[in-house]
Formats: C-alpha cells, structure tokens, sequence
C-alpha cells in the first residue's frame, strides 16, 4: 500500500485499535482515527453498547459508505469460530464478515486468537487466590499481543482479498494459561473445574437481568471451550505480559 494513502481506523481506541495507530503512524502512514466516546472508547466488551449495533449495524454502515467513496480495501478483525458461537458477539460479527465478503471492495478479514487484555482477567482470579474453568481446560490457544496483532494486519494490507486466522507464537492450553497466572504470582496452583451445565445454568440466570451481560458471559465461555489456534506471528509472550502486571 502506498503510504502517502490515508488510512481509516474504526474503534482506534480499543486494545487493537490503539496499537494499530501506533504503528501505522510509526511506519509513515496518514491515520484518521474514529471513536465512539472519547473518555471510554475501550471495545465494546467494556462498553455498554449493544454488540449487534456495534459488530454489525455500525460496522455495515461504515461498509456502505467505504463502497460510495471507492475505498480500496477494508480490513476487519473478527473473532475465530464466530460462524459456531451462539452469542450476540459471535453472530453479529460472523453477519459482518458475511456482507463484507460480498462487498465490492477488496475484504480482509484478521480473526486472532485470544487477546493478551482478554486474559487479563485469569491474572486477576489467580491474584484472589482461585481460578476457575470449564472441565479439564485442555482446549487450546494461541494468545497474541496487541502489537504482534497490530503487526500483522499492517503486513497484509497490500495483500490481495483473503481471511487469515492468526495467534501469538505460542500454543498454550486454558489450564497452561492458569498455571503460568499462578507461576507468576508466585503461588500454588488452585484451579476449580466447573461443569458445563452450571455454566448454562449462569447464563440463563444472567440472562433475566442483563441480556448483554448473558451474551458477553456465553461468547468468553464458548471461546474457552472451542481450540482457537492461527498462524503463530509474533514474539510477545503472554509469561511476558502477566510479569509486567504483577
């Protein structure tokens, strides 16, 4: 891509978003950045937007005007798996992918594996002294820093049309993941397996209060039962990310 082009990131304030600006500046290129509210546009797993407006009807919208003014390419980051997942997130983000791969422009779809952010929150169970999943967490991961992520997708953008799975460069289990949350900490490992009936069980009590609580809770627990392994990219490991947040 020619790097006096002007690039349009959406949701430059999210996890990916904001190391996508980064690098995108650093290598050269002229970035507009689009955000939905300045104070606490952080994605919409920690925003209180619907997923459907936002994964999908947003999204679509932004497609239908880059198809008015001939943008040449549109590149999105989705999620792997999401044509199985039964939540809001999983379905609106699949119907995305849909009608951008019947766009006319030139579609790039980037599914990573497990954020380094989302895995934040096992480093935090493990500080409380207790971690939890569902069985034996055996389902496999490729977790990918933002910047390793962020370092891909600038790599692609003169590529051709396509769809990449991508993780870290490093395959871990749900239950490596914990053990190295504990190992950092530097205490013993308790890890309580839960079955997936109490699960189901939770998301249908969560569902009565809070509907997108209850789709948010379904999408992180079929994310670690379902093996979400890319193409490993990068050298940012996650032993790496929990040191600097202990």
């Amino acid at each position: 891509m020619d790097r006096q082009q002007c690039v349009l990131v959406l949701g430059a304030t999210g996890y990916a978003g904001r190391h996508i600006v980064r690098q995108l500046h650093d290598g050269g290129y002229r970035v507009r950045a689009v955000v939905r509210d300045k104070q606490r546009a952080l994605g919409v797993t920690r925003q209180q937007a619907d997923p459907w407006t936002v994964d999908f009807l947003l999204n679509l919208h932004y497609l239908k005007l880059a198809e008015q003014q001939d943008v040449k390419t549109f590149m999105y980051i989705g999620v792997m798996n999401a044509a199985t997942g039964t939540s809001t997130v999983s379905r609106a983000k699949h119907a995305f992918m849909e009608a951008l791969g019947r766009s006319s422009v030139r579609a790039q779809i980037v599914n990573p594996s497990a954020y380094f952010s989302d895995l934040t929150e096992v480093f935090n169970v493990a500080r409380r002294g207790m971690a939890f999943g569902l069985g034996n967490g055996s389902v496999q991961l490729s977790p990918i820093h933002g910047a390793d992520l962020a370092d891909f997708c600038l790599a692609k953008l003169s590529d051709d049309a396509g769809t990449w799975d991508v993780g870290g460069p490093e395959v871990l289990t749900y239950r490596q993941v914990v053990q190295l949350a504990f190992q950092t900490l530097g205490r013993k490992e308790r890890y309580l397996p839960i079955p997936g009936v109490v699960a189901s069980s939770a998301v249908w009590l969560t569902d009565r209060v809070s509907p997108r609580a209850a789709s948010l809770t379904r999408f992180f627990l079929e994310g670690i039962q379902t093996d979400s392994v890319g193409a490993l990219h990068g050298h940012r490991t996650l032993g790496e990310y929990y040191a600097s947040l202990r």
